[in-house]
């Protein structure tokens, strides 16, 4: 399963269109509290890909309280910051893979592990 974390419609709704033609589940939520609600469902297989800027609860915080769980998730993050904003997000902890926006699809699925995420559809 793959969990996307955007505050984006068109962003998130594309990533799910992206997804289910690659024959992957996916959830959507369109910020941390909706997907932190459904945490319970996250599993080691899944891949969450998470935007860093979103409203209420950081994308940032959400890497942290994932890689908090005993058996945590692939975790990439998407922003269209710039590498000085990231490399200060991350002051202190280690940085997950990040694809920037405007996303790629190429740039994407190869931080992704799809393999998992696919077997587990």
């Amino acid at each position: 399963m793959i969990h996307v974390i955007e505050d984006d419609f068109s962003v998130r709704d594309a990533l799910q269109h992206l997804f289910t033609e690659l024959g992957a589940s996916s959830c959507t939520y369109s910020d941390a509290e909706s997907f932190l609600n459904f945490l319970k469902q996250v599993t080691a297989k899944d891949c969450v890909l998470v935007d860093l800027h979103l409203p209420g609860i950081s994308g940032v915080e959400v890497i942290k309280y994932l890689r908090e769980l005993s058996d945590p998730p692939h975790i990439v993050a998407i922003t269209g910051k710039s590498l000085a904003e990231i490399n200060k997000a991350f002051t202190g902890i280690k940085r997950p893979p990040i694809v920037r926006k405007p996303l790629k699809e190429e740039c994407l699925l190869r931080e992704m592990d799809l393999g998992t995420a696919l077997n587990s559809a």
